[in-house]
């Protein structure tokens, strides 16, 4: 299940899918698209008796595991989600999008605000629970990533019959919906791509998390970026559906045996049943490939011919739209499509290959000079950012991620990527420390890097995150309107009464972040501060004078 398109799923037995095939994808991307199949292993599949070997359970096998769950969500909790009205009390639908296994993705517009998201209805008759528990915790997993090139999540919420999951718009659809139309992608643009795939992939990687599900589909594209004369373009992206990621286990043999995919861009290692993180390389291989050649690298009559070919790794390397490739570039398509996963290029060791400082690329260059000139005023509010209370970043760091607009959002995502030196996702101690040497020597005798970090990591992580990138350094004025604040007020007051109690303004901002209720009252506390009384009835007026004070106010200690 993905938060924004995805293919047809289905359970099988011993082995992967129908026949996913070769073909051409200039003549049936499309086509394909029906035939094509996922492996997917619900989370908890394995505590199930009749799945102790990590096989997926055959289609037939559902009705038995209905009865066998007792699959009823009747009064069920489901984490993440909170209970409200039909979306269309805030939403209104601009367009269909597509439809996947477990519900329809659909264009819509906020009412309140204007912005454009993308909202997925779940439908709750779903044949099992764990694939109910499987949407709440890609969620879950969802909502606790954070890089530039990995799809957000705004909000979620249910009624009786459906989840409704409101997402980041990539409007401009995925990237097989991309390659049909461009028919093939230059060197530079392919690049560009899969340096921001190998990004996220990094980040991801780095928390032991494996997507397994790698693929053109799941790449969506967030924003097409042009030279000055419109000659040269390129294209930014983002990564999507992690129902099928996994959690690598710390100081075990990191090492998975489900059979987890979709059967074209499956490792070797997957098939053979004993495979790690690296799984996801291969299949940014295989994207790489077909980005260059218009064509998957492995044909076959049926899935099993495609196998072979996979574990031989019978790859065409004199494919005529690798003619024109760099030699630096075959060779880094070569380490991530290495049969052996133990030779095979990381994620983070892919990033710093040579092949992605060759070549001139007019776009991103142009890009380059725009966010150099404008990296220094963000940096000095770096430098002069203050420290928050709790409950305050948390309501700024809301009001920032739901009300930026796009132009601002992606101004700030192109500076944190400037900083971001190494390009894992995540600024550290080391990225301010080149920056400053590097570019603003005016600046680094003032600049205080731990205390920066200190200031600015509020999980205690040791490095600044995007979103927290995002908050420290956006002027959180410009999204405290009327409109953005009545919008907020609408959602706190569910139930139509016009008016709130200050309990639950703390409840909507801490919505699925688990924390104890000593937080919780120093949360209460910091909003009592602003004049509020527990028990009083909260009109629009008090709430709006309070959100703007809380937001306002400076800490007098570090």
């Amino acid at each position: 299940m993905g938060i924004l398109l995805c293919c047809e799923r289905k359970y099988e037995s011993d082995i992967i899918a129908k026949n996913t095939s070769s073909f051409n994808i200039k003549q049936s991307i499309y086509e394909s698209n029906n035939k094509d199949k996922i492996i997917c292993i619900v989370n908890n599949v394995n505590s199930l008796d009749n799945n102790k070997t990590g096989k997926t359970m055959a289609s037939g096998d559902s009705s038995q595991l209905k009865k066998k769950l007792s699959c009823s969500t009747e009064h069920h909790v489901w984490e993440g989600f909170s209970k409200r009205p039909s979306p269309q009390e805030h939403y209104v639908k601009v367009q269909a999008l597509g439809i996947g296994a477990y519900g329809k993705v659909f264009k819509v517009k906020n009412i309140h605000t204007s912005q454009f998201r993308a909202l997925k209805v779940i439908d709750k008759n779903i044949e099992s629970k764990l694939t109910l528990n499987q949407i709440s915790d890609e969620l879950k997993l969802l909502k606790n990533l954070d890089h530039p090139n990995i799809i957000q999540v705004y909000e979620s919420f249910e009624d009786d019959l459906h989840f409704f999951i409101v997402s980041e718009l990539c409007g401009e659809g995925d990237l097989l919906t991309k390659l049909n139309k461009v028919q093939h992608f230059t060197e530079c643009q392919a690049k560009y791509i899969i340096k921001q795939i190998l990004s996220a992939l990094a980040y991801i990687h780095n928390k032991n998390i494996v997507h397994c599900d790698i693929k053109l589909e799941n790449i969506m594209v967030e924003e097409t970026i042009q030279d000055v004369e419109n000659k040269q373009i390129n294209f930014e992206v983002k990564l999507i559906d992690f129902g099928c990621a996994r959690f690598l286990i710390a100081n075990q043999s990191k090492k998975m045996t489900e059979i987890v995919g979709t059967s074209l861009y499956l490792a070797p290692e997957v098939i053979s049943g004993d495979h790690d993180e690296k799984c996801d390389i291969w299949s940014v291989g295989i994207i790489l490939y077909t980005l260059l050649t218009s064509e998957y690298p492995f044909s076959g009559c049926n899935d099993k011919d495609i196998f072979e070919k996979i574990l031989k790794g019978d790859i065409n390397y004199n494919n005529e739209g690798l003619n024109k490739v760099s030699s630096e570039g075959i060779k880094l398509l070569k380490k991530l499509l290495t049969v052996d996963s133990k030779q095979r290029i990381s994620a983070r060791d892919a990033l710093h290959d040579i092949w992605f400082t060759l070549t001139h690329d007019v776009v991103v260059h142009e890009r380059l000079l725009k966010v150099k000139s404008s990296t220094k005023e963000f940096m000095k509010i770096l430098i002069n950012h203050e420290k928050e209370y709790n409950f305050q970043h948390l309501v700024k760091l809301y009001f920032t991620h739901n009300f930026c607009c796009k132009e601002n959002l992606h101004k700030l995502r192109d500076v944190f990527k400037y900083i971001d030196a190494d390009e894992d996702g995540k600024i550290s101690r080391e990225d301010l420390q080149s920056y400053y040497k590097s570019e603003d020597d005016n600046l680094s005798h003032k600049c205080d890097i731990e205390n920066i970090i200190r200031l600015i990591d509020f999980k205690g992580e040791g490095f600044i995150e995007y979103e927290e990138f995002i908050e420290a350094t956006f002027d959180i004025k410009a999204v405290l309107n009327e409109q953005n604040l009545e919008a907020t007020y609408t959602l706190i007051d569910a139930d139509n009464r016009n008016f709130i109690f200050l309990e639950e303004i703390v409840d909507y901002f801490i919505l699925g972040k688990k924390i104890g209720q000593t937080i919780k009252k120093e949360y209460i506390d910091e909003l009592l501060l602003e004049g509020l009384d527990s028990e009083e009835e909260i009109d629009f007026e008090k709430f709006k004078a309070c959100i703007i004070s809380l937001c306002s106010r400076k800490r007098r200690y570090s």
